[in-house]
């Protein structure tokens, strides 16, 4: 009797220990999950907070290649300012809040590069002419943009840049314009003028919304 009640506490216990090691097998593959979630957040937190970021279109100045409520994708790391590239411009923190201008620049700017450090930028004839020095603007070809919309569009003179008036790009600047060149505040005024790299955020390289009018590379 007494061999038969300690066999049967042997079996008990040996279940208990059976359970007790899936539980822990259990309550391990939980932690590995939850391990590699945590690495895998870490990784877009860094992601997005290095290389890439979001940012929402304000405006209709980027018609018709990007336009009022987009989101596009930024890349931000390493980047280095290209004729041709569209980037985002940080707001201008100083401005006074109590100023016109403030309402106007206290949100990102989506613009095109036309020029960018040494080169001459001059507006004459409804045309954007870019060279390398002066004297060779007067035989330049009007300004190839990639936007058809730019190409297209008669551009002026502003309170920054009139017309007739040739202008060097300085160091570590770029002159951007919008597409919609009719519509856009840009490096023409006086309230952008030349652009600091270090007020570019990055180069718009994807739009991502809205997913019915064309997500893809931004061109």
């Amino acid at each position: 009797m007494n061999n038969y009640t300690g066999m049967n506490r042997n079996a008990n216990n040996s279940g208990k220990n059976d359970d007790s090691r899936k539980l822990t097998g259990f309550s391990a593959e939980v932690y590995e999950w939850l391990e590699a979630i945590a690495f895998a957040l870490g990784i877009v937190v860094l992601l997005f907070t290095f290389v890439f970021r979001i940012v929402s279109v304000s405006g209709s100045s980027m018609n018709d290649t990007l336009k009022d409520k987009d989101r596009v994708l930024v890349w931000s790391m390493f980047y280095s300012p290209e004729p041709n590239d569209i980037i985002i411009i940080l707001p201008q923190s100083e401005i006074n809040d109590d100023s016109s201008e403030s309402i106007f620049l206290n949100k990102p700017l989506v613009k095109r590069i036309i020029a960018t450090e040494g080169q001459y930028v001059e507006i004459r004839d409804g045309n954007v002419y870019v060279a390398d020095s002066e004297e060779a603007l007067a035989s330049a070809e009007p300004f190839d943009s990639a936007s058809a919309v730019a190409r297209d569009s008669e551009t002026y003179g502003g309170s920054f840049i009139p017309n007739n008036t040739p202008m060097q790009v300085p160091e570590h600047c770029v002159f951007a314009l919008g597409d919609n060149r009719g519509d856009s505040t840009d490096s023409r005024d006086a309230r952008v003028g030349f652009i600091n790299y270090d007020n570019i955020l990055g180069e718009v390289i994807f739009r991502i919304y809205p997913f019915d009018d064309g997500i893809g590379t931004v061109d």
